[in-house]
């Protein structure tokens, strides 16, 4: 096994988990391309219990912020949004890091947003 790939499982490891370890793995070798294991833990709220650790947005828009391949990472993410199906932590979890996007001026971002808000059914009400 190469250690490229030692890298990046240790990387996925460590977000799953929800450690500041990936973010300084991701640091550490920058020429590791870890747009496939970020997108993973953008998609997937990989917290054990959403209800108690709440989303993971900041701490995944924190990784996408040193990563080269942003651009991709965020059409996932809007994408991800745009086609989650169910009402979920991974909703959550999507609503509230779109959101960190629509905060920076993402005009398709804010959109996105609000077309969640109106398109949800009466009583749901997404505060992340």
């Amino acid at each position: 096994m190469s250690d490229t790939t030692n890298i990046k499982r240790r990387f996925l490891n460590s977000l799953k988990r929800g450690t500041g370890d990936a973010y300084l793995i991701a640091k550490a070798h920058p020429q590791i391309d870890f747009s496939n294991e970020i997108i993973k833990g953008a998609l997937n709220i990989y917290a054990y219990d959403g209800q108690c650790e709440g989303n993971r947005a900041e701490y995944i828009f924190d990784i996408i912020s040193i990563s080269k391949q942003k651009d991709r990472i965020r059409k996932a993410v809007l994408k991800g949004l745009a086609t989650e199906q169910k009402e979920s932590w991974n909703l959550t979890h999507l609503f509230a890091l779109v959101k960190l996007y629509a905060q920076q001026n993402d005009t398709e971002a804010k959109g996105c947003v609000s077309k969640l808000r109106s398109d949800l059914p009466e009583g749901i009400i997404l505060t992340e």
